[in-house]
């Protein structure tokens, strides 16, 4: 006999334990964090099954081993309506925490499975903020200070704020920005290492280059 019914059947939520394709520090390709600020802890690709499923758990767990692994705890709530649209891609979402580790730990973000996707180091800094920067025109590029911010080029395919005379100590902290119209405005922090505590960390050994690539703004720079 064939089935009839023509509706799915009700079903009882239940709690499941999704995973993530990454974890990463955002903005992206950050090498050091501030103790005492506020890191953003990017997870591409969280499997939550269902478009209408309900994330019951987004938190990080420190593994000591022998440096400070933050490995993600999450947990998600599939729905009770089978028809609800399923998820193929993943939710990107973000967690933001205080970071309270001792300077000079070297931080791994890890994915529930135990793989290591990212890393920074706590350092002992104060931090600095340049905000306002903005090129007009697209392909173009504009100073601010000691600092140089490039839009995207075929030749420059990445947008970057760049300096080639830092003093010692002193490093890029990410940089992010918001388009309007013709506008590009662009903000990024700086990070002034304490030169007692991190005297043979690259920053501090001279006058020096950096860089850093500039994010999108999708999740809202610290300020």
């Amino acid at each position: 006999m064939a089935c009839s019914q023509a509706t799915w059947p009700e079903r009882t939520p239940h709690r499941i334990e999704a995973a993530v394709d990454k974890a990463l520090f955002w903005p992206t390709k950050i090498r050091y964090i501030a103790d005492g600020d506020t890191a953003v802890l990017l997870f591409q690709g969280l499997r939550r099954g269902f478009a209408c499923s309900r994330v019951l758990e987004l938190n990080t767990e420190p593994l000591f081993v022998p440096d400070t692994a933050l490995r993600l705890r999450d947990s998600v709530e599939l729905p009770a309506d089978a028809a609800c649209p399923l998820d193929a891609k993943g939710l990107d979402t973000i967690l933001k925490m205080t970071t309270a580790f001792l300077p000079g730990t070297l931080l791994h973000l890890q994915t529930p499975d135990g793989s290591s996707t990212d890393s920074a180091r706590m350092v002992a800094a104060t931090l600095r903020t340049v905000i306002g920067v903005r090129v007009i025109a697209p392909e173009s590029s504009a100073l601010s200070g000691r600092f140089i911010v490039r839009d995207s080029t075929a030749a420059h395919p990445l947008r970057t704020v760049e300096s080639d005379s830092l003093p010692p100590c002193e490093t890029l902290y990410g940089a992010a920005y918001t388009r309007n119209a013709d506008t590009l405005q662009v903000v990024f922090r700086i990070l002034v290492l304490d030169s007692a505590r991190h005297a043979n960390l690259p920053p501090c050994l001279g006058i020096h280059s950096d860089t850093a690539e500039i994010a999108p703004d999708r999740f809202g720079l610290p300020r």
